[in-house]
């Protein structure tokens, strides 16, 4: 068994948005739905993190609590019906077997939430050519591209707006975390927040 082998994690961008398709089809025919409950799990999630990593950021990075906070106003700002779902699509959480995905791991990384936050999350996180690295931003796009023609439909503006935001609050989040441990923050750099923020803001991928 391979971890990651390297055409599987080029390939991948294609299996893995029909995989994260066919969980968010399964799980509308749950009864009751979970967009019956109130609030939204990544607004819980947001308010809930602060507590995880209260050490106080210099002024060198205050740009990752800015976009949290701005990510998380745009998620608040759009919630639609929520579904059941993996939100946490590292390649470190995939097992392979030759090319077919075996194991998907992490399912403590459950959410309820829209579809679009888990496209958003998947399209973040999952890099199809490094098992160490998360997404591009080119990568997200490409990714959210194949998602919709997966699903036979395009994300409407204000459902990409939502997919963009989750991505970069995530990948924020992950930024604040190594900083209080004191780790290199590898998770998000200031001129990709900052590109990020412009797509979950305009709902376009530009």
């Amino acid at each position: 068994m391979r971890h990651f082998p390297s055409r599987i994690l080029r390939a991948s961008i294609l299996l893995l948005p029909a995989l994260l398709l066919a969980g968010c089809q399964r799980a509308r025919s749950y009864d009751p739905r979970p967009a019956g409950k109130s609030g939204s799990t990544v607004g819980k999630a947001a308010d809930e993190s602060a507590g995880k990593a209260e050490q106080p950021i210099p002024p060198d990075y205050a740009w990752i609590d800015d976009t949290g906070r701005r990510a998380r106003d745009r998620l608040r700002s759009g919630a639609s019906g929520a579904v059941i779902g993996h939100c946490d699509w590292l390649a470190s959480n995939l097992r392979w077997h030759g090319d077919a995905l075996l194991v998907v791991h992490d399912w403590d990384s459950m959410i309820a939430d829209s579809e679009a936050v888990l496209a958003g999350f998947a399209a973040a996180l999952h890099s199809p050519v490094s098992a160490d690295q998360p997404a591009t931003v080119e990568e997200t796009e490409h990714f959210l591209n194949v998602y919709c023609r997966a699903r036979g439909q395009d994300f409407t503006p204000a459902e990409r707006r939502q997919c963009w935001a989750a991505g970069v609050w995530t990948r924020a989040y992950d930024a604040k975390y190594q900083h209080a441990v004191g780790q290199p923050v590898t998770s998000l750099a200031a001129n990709e927040a900052a590109a990020r923020l412009r797509r979950a803001a305009q709902g376009a991928d530009r």
